[in-house]
């Protein structure tokens, strides 16, 4: 009987642990005028990004609700986090979150990468 009750709370805790490694981002904080040090200041993008570099592997997964508003939301947040220098090829779009004013930030770890589309190499200079 210990040893249910054991691997029981074992296996609630770590999907309580698994639920709280995601980073919200609320409309609400999201809604500030934006430039990149008010993004790069952001508390759930500064961890999610801390988290992102610490992880080995790691691909940043962004649950985001359906719908124009929430695609729009995404996409925007997307366009920030590549150009504060997150590589497009680590970044998973993921929409239908059940909140429609939070995006979940999830730092995914494991799996190979998927590899660029293309590849821009810099122009050989002929001297």
């Amino acid at each position: 009987m210990k040893i249910i009750l054991s691997v029981t709370l074992l296996c609630v805790s770590g999907t309580v642990l698994a639920i709280d490694t995601a980073h919200r981002l609320t409309q609400e904080q999201w809604s500030v005028p934006r430039n990149p040090e008010s993004v790069v200041a952001m508390p759930a993008l500064s961890r999610a990004m801390q988290d992102f570099q610490a992880t080995a592997n790691a691909r940043l997964r962004i649950h985001h609700p359906g719908g124009d508003r929430g695609n729009l939301w995404a996409a925007e947040l997307r366009a920030w986090l590549i150009t504060l220098g997150v590589p497009s090829t680590d970044l998973e779009m993921s929409a239908g979150s059940a909140n429609m004013n939070v995006i979940e930030l999830e730092v995914v770890s494991g799996g190979n990468k998927t590899p660029p589309v293309m590849t821009i190499l810099p122009e050989e200079r002929v001297e």
